[in-house]
């Protein structure tokens, strides 16, 4: 697919948020932090800027025209269920790999949402962006090693490959699904990602209940000040931004944003940190530089698109 002028500009927007998210995070969200009142938080100021944005954009009433709680689940209640049942197996595989293998793997979701959108959408990707994928795919691995891995971790083909293979393909599958709504069905952005924030929540309780945690809202939260929400505030910003994202530029660009961010978020540290900026980084660079203009300047034509469908 073209990506317009606004599609390209949501991209960057969300690459930028990517980029500082762990920046803020390191400097207003303490050590130990509750993974889950985060999460809680973060969907709830989703919906917020969400709700306001509907309403100053002037489309509340049309946006919600015909609305139904089957069309919504269908729309967003899939793709949250999926994205928790991707989160779980990587969690089960990152515990039982080596971290050269698990970033190989898991950054194999980009290809995977291409794969979903030929399937369920038609979208075809041209030569070129085909090499533009297996560009940034390369370079997402590299910018990943910057994260570091446990030494000594063995890895498991049962325990370890097969979830984070079948995390990548719910990560497509989910992306797909979700341009599907904005794209197919024309769903408003912030319908859809306030739709999205309300069954992540819904989700959550479900998988905390099954596991046998107990929700303490007041333990959840003990401590947190006025300055701790900013991180809170940005993540949701590029809740929102996803949506936006999704809708304008497509999934696989969605992904290169966030390698976009990703090594933004390296050259911050090396600035504000003094972190190493290592040979990865300087190979991951133009790689990514490359692979985004090469996947922007050369969609699939029309006559071939036109072609390969008769």
């Amino acid at each position: 697919m073209q990506t317009s002028g606004l599609g390209v500009l949501f991209v960057v927007l969300l690459a930028l948020q990517v980029g500082f998210q762990p920046i803020v995070q390191r400097e207003y969200i303490r050590e130990g932090a509750d993974t889950t009142a985060i999460v809680l938080a973060t969907e709830a100021i989703k919906f917020c800027i969400s709700l306001v944005g509907l309403f100053l954009s002037g489309s509340f009433s049309e946006a919600l025209k015909g609305w139904s709680l089957r069309d919504s689940f269908n729309a967003a209640g899939a793709a949250a269920t999926v994205y928790a049942f991707q989160n779980l197996m990587i969690q089960t595989a990152y515990q039982n790999m080596d971290g050269l293998t698990f970033n190989m793997l898991n950054q194999s979701k980009t290809i995977f949402t291409a794969i979903f959108l030929y399937t369920m959408l038609g979208n075809r990707q041209s030569k070129q962006q085909m090499a533009a994928l297996c560009g940034m795919l390369v370079a997402s691995v590299l910018l990943s090693q910057n994260k570091g891995e446990v030494a000594g971790r063995v890895t498991s083909f049962r325990y370890g490959v097969l979830p984070c293979i079948g995390a990548s393909v719910c990560s497509g599958f989910a992306s797909a699904v979700s341009q599907l709504a904005l794209q197919g069905r024309k769903r408003n952005s912030f319908v859809f990602t306030m739709e999205l924030a309300v069954f992540s929540v819904i989700v959550l309780f479900a998988t905390t209940l099954v596991s046998g945690k107990k929700l303490d809202f007041n333990e959840m939260y003990s401590g947190w000040r006025l300055p701790n929400m900013i991180p809170i505030f940005t993540s949701g910003i590029g809740g929102v931004l996803v949506g936006f994202v999704m809708k304008y530029a497509g999934g696989v660009r969605r992904g290169f944003a966030i390698v976009m961010g990703i090594m933004l978020t390296a050259v911050l540290q090396y600035f504000l940190y003094g972190a190493e900026l290592d040979r990865n980084l300087m190979i991951g660079f133009p790689l990514v530089a490359i692979s985004t203009i090469v996947h922007i300047m050369y969609p699939v034509s029309v006559p071939d698109a036109k072609k390969k469908k008769q």
